[in-house]
């Protein structure tokens, strides 16, 4: 599949996508976020594996931290707005970084492969000490109608161990 060069108006999309959706998350616009999700969505999150170097599968394929469908992402975001949101109330301030992407064709015409790295920021108002998730997203994007939406992502972690208390936040 050959990359898309930044001249090409689908990369310019692309990136005003993930952009879009930073935002979102980082202002607490959640619900909006799950307008930019397609219907049949996966979204997750595998466990790294510690292999000798050189190994080719760093990922697990049959162990993940998460893997959600949209509606239990959405069962994820409506229970922020409940009293049962106990790991995030108060709720968390983040700041995602999306950089380094990278857009190629999809398998089908409608689509587009995005990796992006990650870094996200994130403060507890009761914890001095910072949580720093750093990886990249494999994302697959659908144009659906006039607009993209997240047809799947997997986030590739560099941590080994997240050693965050919980991940109630969306990468």
């Amino acid at each position: 599949m050959a990359e898309l060069i930044p001249t090409d108006p689908r990369y310019g999309e692309a990136l005003l996508f993930l952009y879009h959706e930073a935002e979102l998350l980082d202002s607490g616009r959640q619900v909006e976020w799950l307008d930019l999700l397609a219907e049949d969505v996966s979204y997750r999150m595998p466990v790294q594996l510690t292999l000798k170097r050189g190994a080719s599968a760093p990922y697990s394929s049959g162990s993940d931290i998460f893997s959600d469908n949209l509606a239990s992402l959405r069962v994820r975001v409506h229970k922020l707005d409940t009293e049962y949101a106990w790991a995030e109330t108060p709720a968390s301030r983040t700041r995602h970084h999306v950089s380094n992407v990278r857009v190629s064709e999809g398998d089908k015409a409608d689509e587009l492969r995005v990796s992006s790295n990650l870094l996200v920021y994130r403060t507890r108002p009761d914890n001095p000490v910072p949580d720093i998730l750093s990886g990249e997203r494999q994302d697959v994007l659908r144009k659906v109608g006039s607009a993209w939406r997240l047809a799947a992502r997997t986030i590739c972690l560099d941590q080994s161990v997240v050693g965050a208390s919980h991940l109630g936040i969306l990468l």
